[in-house]
């Protein structure tokens, strides 16, 4: 055993100051996105979190594969995680949500192990392809999303669906376009701009969906982790496209 967490009296709406990295997904402007919003899930690592959503492949067979970033997921075990896909308010205005039931356990299908000794290092696009081994419910309107990997110098980016700091999923609208650019090297992150809302530490591994509710990319991250919601706040999202080799096997089987 290396590490023992003890969650005491609602850890996480203890320990979050609600910081405003977007809207609640229960709002009415977040209504044109809501298979955005059933895609995206809040992951728990047994004391590390982060983000991610769920794939579909092109046999339309609803295997769990579920995006995330490879910076969350490296040297965690698989088999542990939780997977939370209603973890919502349920009212516009409400900082606080239950949780609900989890899907628990999973298998690393692909990751790209790119993260290397402390953050900020990140050499490549910061990507982790797993499969989720627990049930997950029809009852819970899990959406399985689609994914862009066009190989263009720029995408449309509409919004991303995250869990701030471990908080009740919400939404942030992008500025419209991702542009080419990188963490450790060029031409491995889409910079996206954010028009309204922004991400935080716990929005790692989010997806960002084009206009047409496709993903581009999960988050690695970026300056909003400090000035979440400022005016001209970008994050870098990990081209799905730049490892596409050994992810289309999974998503792509024909």
């Amino acid at each position: 055993i290396n590490r023992i967490i003890h969650d005491y009296k609602d850890f996480y709406n203890i320990m979050n100051n609600r910081d405003e990295c977007g809207t609640n997904v229960i709002c009415p402007e977040a209504d044109p996105y809501e298979n955005e919003i059933n895609s995206a899930a809040h992951l728990d690592m047994s004391g590390w979190m982060c983000s991610g959503g769920m794939l579909n492949n092109t046999s339309n067979d609803l295997t769990p594969y579920f995006l995330t970033a490879n910076h969350c997921t490296q040297g965690e075990n698989f088999s542990t995680m939780r997977f939370y896909f209603n973890y919502a308010t349920t009212s516009c205005s409400g900082s606080w949500a239950s949780m609900g039931s989890y899907a628990y356990g999973s298998q690393n299908k692909w990751s790209s192990n790119d993260f290397q000794n402390d953050y900020p290092q990140i050499t490549g696009a910061d990507i982790s392809l797993v499969e989720i081994t627990g049930n997950v419910p029809d009852s819970w309107n899990v959406f399985y999303a689609g994914w862009n990997v066009s190989t263009a110098s720029t995408q449309t980016a509409e919004v991303g669906v995250h869990h701030p700091g471990g908080e009740p999923k919400q939404i942030s609208f992008a500025t419209g376009t991702a542009y080419t650019n990188g963490w450790g090297t060029w031409g491995t992150h889409w910079k996206n701009y954010w028009d309204e809302g922004g991400t935080a530490g716990g929005s790692s591994g989010s997806p960002l969906f084009d206009s047409n509710g496709r993903v581009i990319g999960p988050l690695s991250g970026g300056p909003a982790y400090i000035s979440c919601g400022d005016n001209g706040d970008y994050a870098l999202y990990g081209k799905l496209n730049y490892y596409w080799s050994n992810l289309d096997q999974y998503l792509d089987p024909g």
